[in-house]
């Protein structure tokens, strides 16, 4: 039998793998049928078939990108550093569990965020681009950041 209590940390690394690839790919794409336009939470835009690389840089956008990179960024902060504490086992089941709360509450702001703000930014965005995993994997880390509260148990 797997001792839970010693392996808990994987969770918690799990969540923060899942946390970078989200910053890491887009997070929604406009398919054209000879190309696509990719654009990122941080405000980047790609174009496939010119290759074209921009940054919205519109005031809404960018402070938008700023402080969502920012609270995924925070939330991977705080799972690093509870990975680390948790592997060395120096960390109490009360801040463990809140550090796990908080990190799955930032993980879900930031997205969520990023679906309002696009909605107001372009009227009916959603219904033109189609979502992708940048915006999905934020909410599957928090899932996970958050079943760990559940799961970790200090004797």
């Amino acid at each position: 039998m797997i001792n839970l209590k010693k392996r808990i940390w994987i969770f918690p690394l799990i969540s923060l793998v899942l946390a970078i690839i989200s910053l890491s790919t887009p997070v929604a794409v406009r398919v054209y049928s000879s190309y696509n336009i990719y654009f990122w939470l941080s405000a980047l835009n790609i174009r496939t078939d010119t290759g074209e690389i921009w940054y919205n840089t519109d005031p809404l956008a960018i402070t938008g990108a700023v402080l969502e990179t920012l609270v995924i960024f925070i939330a991977m902060v705080l799972l690093l550093y509870s990975i680390i504490r948790i592997y060395q086992d120096k960390l109490s089941a009360k801040l463990a569990k809140l550090i796990f709360l908080i990190s799955g509450i930032l993980l879900i702001l930031s997205p969520l965020g990023y679906i309002i703000l696009a909605n107001l930014y372009v009227a009916d965005f959603w219904s033109i681009y189609n979502p992708c995993f940048g915006v999905v994997g934020p909410f599957i880390a928090a899932g996970i950041s958050i079943l760990t509260i559940f799961l970790y148990k200090k004797e």
